[in-house]
């Protein structure tokens, strides 16, 4: 706990006096305001719940399912969890540091809980130490956005929702994180349909059905689906824009990139590659998108070298529910660019995962070795 605490007050004051660039080049420091570019829509939300009545705001969804492909709005309005935060902490660029130090202590409380979680698992020590030191949830504490904040909950919702037994208090956790999930970022969806199909699984296999349960998140499933909708339309749309990775659009590789080879070989291969780059893109061993400082992209690639194995390990060996939450929350991500900034929430599970897989294969080699 000590290292993790000691080295985000080491980076976060010192970012002060060196700020860290992004990738367009911007200095990132507690005392600069956010320059990216969503951030605007984050303000231009917080203007709309300031100012407009919940029936003004209602009726623009209105108009939306009355011309839904005629009128298309886009991201209407941001979840209301990252606006009200910026607005109870009044951010502006003269006013940068209540918020910032805020997501210090965000981060410090998203860390501390999965060390404990490890170490409560019997990780070994340096394990500890390299997930206290990994530089990516470091950046997210730096870069003011609803990625940290949807990070914390999911770690609290996961922590109380695959508890060995559930009391009522964990269940009352789990279910009010679920919810606030779901108005911090559009993509808490995912966490929501997994319990439905988890709690429909769980409730089968046992022969028993709780239906209050499944009514509630029925209920909830599809009201959030109504609100979510417009912002799906507009995601699946940038679906559509040609994603470079690794410097070839992805209609490059799906046209072939292996013309040498027979035309069957070259399609398959060729979508294997663009699958295998997408999931690089995702765990952080990717370029730079920008002009970012290539001791910059080494450090940051760091956590990927863990995160890759800990994917797989977690696909494979980590049991049905871990399976299942780790797919539905990958496959919407995956559709799009898999931008690394979207593993966040599951960025402990994957690190830890990776843990494992080079323990088991260490402990293998050495036995051989005996």
């Amino acid at each position: 706990m000590f290292v993790m605490v000691a080295c985000r007050l080491a980076v976060y004051f010192g970012s002060m006096i060196w700020p860290i660039p992004n990738e367009n080049l911007v200095p990132i420091s507690p005392l600069n305001g956010q320059g990216y570019f969503d951030f605007l829509f984050y303000l231009d939300s917080l203007e709309q719940y300031r100012t407009e009545s919940l029936g003004d705001i209602l009726e623009k969804f209105i108009t939306f399912y009355q011309r839904p492909f005629e009128a298309q709005f886009g991201h209407i309005i941001a979840g209301p969890i990252f606006p009200a935060i910026i607005g109870l902490f009044n951010y502006h660029p003269e006013n940068t540091l209540p918020l910032s130090v805020a997501f210090l202590v965000l981060d410090c409380l998203w860390a501390g809980l999965w060390i404990k979680w490890a170490a409560n698992r019997k990780y070994p020590t340096i394990a500890l130490i390299g997930f206290a030191v990994a530089p990516n949830p470091i950046w997210f504490m730096l870069v003011l956005s609803p990625d940290l904040i949807f990070a914390f909950l999911v770690g609290v919702f996961y922590l109380s929702y695959f508890r060995k037994s559930q009391t009522r208090k964990s269940t009352l956790i789990w279910i009010m994180t679920l919810i606030t999930v779901l108005m911090t970022r559009p993509n808490g969806y995912s966490i929501l349909i997994f319990v439905l199909l988890d709690i429909f699984w769980s409730n089968y296999r046992s022969g028993g059905y709780k239906i209050w349960r499944l009514a509630f998140l029925t209920v909830l499933s599809l009201l959030f689906a109504v609100y979510l909708y417009p912002y799906f339309i507009t995601e699946m749309r940038k679906t559509a824009v040609d994603h470079i990775f690794f410097g070839l659009r992805a209609s490059e590789y799906a046209e072939g990139i292996f013309p040498m080879l027979p035309g069957w070989i070259d399609f398959v291969l060729s979508w294997l590659t663009l699958i295998v780059v997408k999931i690089l893109n995702f765990v952080g061993l990717r370029p730079s998108y920008g002009a970012t400082q290539e001791a910059l992209v080494f450090i940051r690639a760091i956590s990927g070298v863990v995160l890759l194995p800990g994917l797989i390990w977690g696909i494979i060996r980590a049991g049905t529910r871990h399976r299942m939450f780790l797919l539905i929350f990958f496959l919407p991500i995956f559709l799009g660019p898999s931008q690394d900034r979207y593993n966040l929430p599951v960025f402990p599970l994957l690190f830890f995962f990776g843990i494992a897989f080079y323990q088991y294969y260490w402990n293998k080699l050495i036995n051989r070795d005996n």
